[in-house]
Parts: structure tokens; C-alpha cells; sequence
């Protein structure tokens, strides 16, 4: 697991993201903002992306539809498969069903925000997964699992921050254009600069 990797580099709040995801410029500034001054021991922070600005318009996607209570913290994630735009609506599957999803449902993109104190605690955690998966080779350690059960047995908070940014990821070959034409308008409109590196 990466971020326990790096437990011994990081004494500071820090947030932990996929590496291949476009996460948007509001959400690393909400989510600083939040490490700064509200993170504690027992608070953390997820982004939560408005659904319909996570999908694809080439198919399918699995996303983790948050279910988040009046304080606005995360109360649980239902892992959804098969979402996706179907008449201007979106829709998951399920058993050869099809359910409605609200567009502006939160979701989950892995884009955590947690206090240092939790790396004995994921420590602990990954030895019990590792005797438990001993016989499994591809078996993953999933964090939004051991959120779950910190949120479930009542040891953390995980406050929802609002993200109204585009998620952008290449799910499907067909993706790829898009993707390219959004970072390009980026550029033009200034939110990063050209040449982006130098």
C-alpha cells in the first residue's frame, strides 16, 4: 500500500489520490484548506465528486455512490457497476435491471485526506489483511473497505468536501480526445501554464 510506504517521510496532514486521475484545481484547494485547519485524529475528508461529472460517454463506469448524513460526513458508499448516461439520465445495472441514479449524487474518487496518526492504524490493518490474503495473490486492500469499517465502529468522522470540478480519466480508448481537447482548454484559459513543464 503506497501511502503506508511512505509513513516514515510524512509527519504532516496529506491526502492520498490515484496516480492516473485528473482531480481539477478546486479540489487539491478545498482539500488543503481542509488539512490545514480541520483535519484532526479522528476527522478526515473525502472529495466528493457530483456523479455526473465522473462518467463516460463511451460506456459504463463503476463509481462508489456516497451516502452522506446531515453533518455532511460519509455515512456509507454503495459500489455501484455498470453506471452509466442512458436518455439523458443515468442509470446503473444490476442483475439484468436497470436503477436510476441522481446526477448529482456524490461520489467517491479516491481522493482522500487523512492525519498522520493513521499509519499505525493502516499498519495494523494491512498485517490482518495480509494473513487474511496469504492464499489470494490478487487480492487488493482497498481503502474506502478499511474507511468503512473506521466509520462503522465509530473511530473517525470522513467529512465530504463538495467538488465541483470534471473528473477526467481514460476508462475507454474513446475517451482519449476529450480528455486531450479539456486539458488543452485548460491551457488556454490560463489554469496552467504553457509549456506545463520547463
Amino acid at each position: 500500500m503506497q501511502s503506508l510506504v511512505a509513513r516514515d517521510a510524512v509527519a504532516e496532514p496529506f491526502a492520498v489520490i490515484n496516480a492516473d486521475d485528473y482531480y481539477g484545481t478546486v479540489a487539491f484547494a478545498d482539500m488543503a484548506s481542509f488539512l490545514n485547519h480541520q483535519v484532526t485524529p479522528q476527522r478526515y475528508a473525502m472529495m466528493g465528486y457530483r456523479l455526473a461529472n465522473t462518467l463516460s460517454e463511451h460506456g459504463s463506469v463503476s463509481r462508489g455512490v456516497c451516502v452522506v448524513n446531515e453533518q455532511g460526513d460519509l455515512h456509507h458508499v454503495d459500489e455501484r457497476t455498470q453506471v452509466q448516461w442512458h436518455d439523458g439520465s443515468i442509470i446503473y445495472r444490476e442483475n439484468d435491471q436497470s436503477f436510476p441514479v441522481d446526477s448529482n449524487s456524490a461520489v467517491s474518487m479516491n481522493f482522500w485526506g487523512f492525519h498522520p496518526d493513521v499509519f499505525p492504524i493502516i499498519e495494523t490493518r494491512f498485517h490482518q489483511f495480509i494473513r487474511e490474503s496469504r492464499d489470494q495473490p490478487k487480492a487488493e486492500f482497498f481503502i474506502p473497505l478499511f474507511i468503512q469499517e473506521m466509520i462503522d465502529s465509530q473511530k473517525v468522522r470522513v467529512h465530504v468536501l463538495p467538488c465541483p470540478d470534471k473528473w477526467y480519466g481514460v476508462t475507454y480508448r474513446e475517451d482519449k480526445p476529450m480528455v486531450q481537447e479539456a486539458f488543452k482548454a485548460l491551457v488556454e484559459n490560463g489554469v496552467y501554464p504553457h509549456p506545463l513543464w520547463g
